[in-house]
This record gives C-alpha cells, structure tokens and sequence, in this order.
C-alpha cells in the first residue's frame, strides 16, 4: 500500500518538478487542493474560487483541508511556528518580508525552492521559483500526519 502511494505522489508531483519532503498523504491533498487553483485570477480581497489574493488564497486551500486561518499574510504570520527552510515540508507557509520586517506577501510551499501563490493584480495563481531571500517559513498546523 505504501509503494502505490508513493507512486501515486510522484505522479501528482511531475506536472511541477516538486516531490513531496515527507510523503504524507495530508502534504499531497493540500497540495493537490492548492495546485486545482492554478489559473485563477488574482483580485485584492478575493477570498473564492473566483479570484484570491495571497492570503485569500491560502486561507481558501487550508479551509478545504479542514484548518481554518487567519486572514490576512501578516495575521497568518502572527499566528504561525516559524520553522527554518530546512524544516520546511511542502504545505508549509512562506511569508515575504520587506527590508523593515512586514509581512507583505505569503504562499504555500512546494519543496524545491518553489511556491504556489496568489501573486498580483494582473497575475494568476501559479507555481514559481522562491526569489527573495527575506522569507520565513511558518507552519499553522501540522502538514504531516
């Protein structure tokens, strides 16, 4: 049973180039949760499947995996165990900080350096490579079972 699903995770995980850290089936559902997304119009505010900002969106992904979180990158944050890259497991949060400290933008990690968010206007949900190197990494519930 374990083979089928980690062959089943490894199929999910091709269309991104991301593998799963720990291989857990709960990393795999928020992340197949997140990934039915892509394509999805960025709009300020946006909380729905019909257009998310970057918390909406990653509150909207984590409500449908039964964790409910805050609504704003900063409340997220707050509320958040920041944890170190190292530790990160895809399904973790990423939160991007400007020179000052302020939390301005978040995404749900991917493992391999890469995210899927809600990026701006004009942009929609897609899977990108981590280009910043004021992150953290936070975890709001555990990813793994």
């Amino acid at each position: 049973m374990g083979l089928v699903i980690s062959s089943l995770l490894s199929v999910a995980f091709v269309a991104t180039g991301v593998m799963p850290v720990s291989g857990s089936t709960s990393d795999a559902a928020l992340i197949d949760t997140a990934q039915r997304y892509v394509g999805t119009p960025y709009c300020r505010g946006g909380v729905t499947s019909d257009c998310f900002d970057c918390s909406g969106f990653t509150s909207f992904v984590y409500d449908k995996n039964g964790v409910n979180l805050s609504r704003t990158a900063q409340q997220q944050y707050r509320l958040a165990e920041k944890i170190t890259r190292s530790e990160a497991v895809p399904g973790d949060l990423v939160f991007f900080r400007n020179k000052s400290g302020y939390v301005y933008h978040v995404g749900i990690y991917l493992g391999n350096n890469k995210i899927i968010h809600s990026p701006r206007y004009g942009r929609d949900v897609r899977v990108e490579t981590i280009w910043s190197t004021r992150v953290v990494f936070g975890r709001v519930a555990p990813v793994s079972s």
